[in-house]
């Protein structure tokens, strides 16, 4: 049978490494925070821009919204038609997410996909990272 004080202070040292974790993961996700702010700027916000360009070009009307941490290439005809990069932090390790959303008649379809590799940091995310996703999924939007 476990004694009172034994119980007490593993449960103390279980709380307290919780906090301390909790702590850590509060910090941890200020960092990927910051550093998907400076990734919108530099690199998402630019390149979603340079597509928009392209697809008005191309007489397909989109317009780049840049809500509070997140942007956005939504189609002037339909608004449930987009595609957002967003910081996903909810499941534990922050990640960087290319939603998309295309109605279809009365069809929604969505799909959720990460930018970059497994490994990669949101720091280590490029130009060419968003292309890429733009590229994949850009089908649905474009075509007649």
């Amino acid at each position: 049978m476990l004694d009172a004080g034994e119980v007490r202070k593993r449960l103390r040292q279980t709380v307290e490494a919780a906090k301390r974790d909790a702590v850590a993961r509060r910090a941890a996700l200020a960092s990927e925070e910051k550093a998907f702010d400076a990734f919108l700027e530099n690199h998402a916000v630019p390149v979603l821009r340079h597509v928009a360009s392209a697809l008005k070009a191309e007489g397909h009307m989109f317009q780049v919204l840049t809500p509070a941490g997140t942007v956005r290439l939504q189609s002037d005809r339909e608004p449930n038609d987009f595609l957002e990069i967003v910081l996903e932090a909810a499941k534990g390790t922050p990640t960087v997410l290319g939603r998309s959303s295309h109605a279809r008649g009365s069809q929604l379809q969505t799909a959720e996909h990460r930018l970059g590799d497994a490994s990669a940091l949101v720091s280590d995310l490029t130009d060419e990272d968003v292309f890429e996703w733009v590229l994949r999924v850009i089908l649905p939007f474009v075509e007649r």
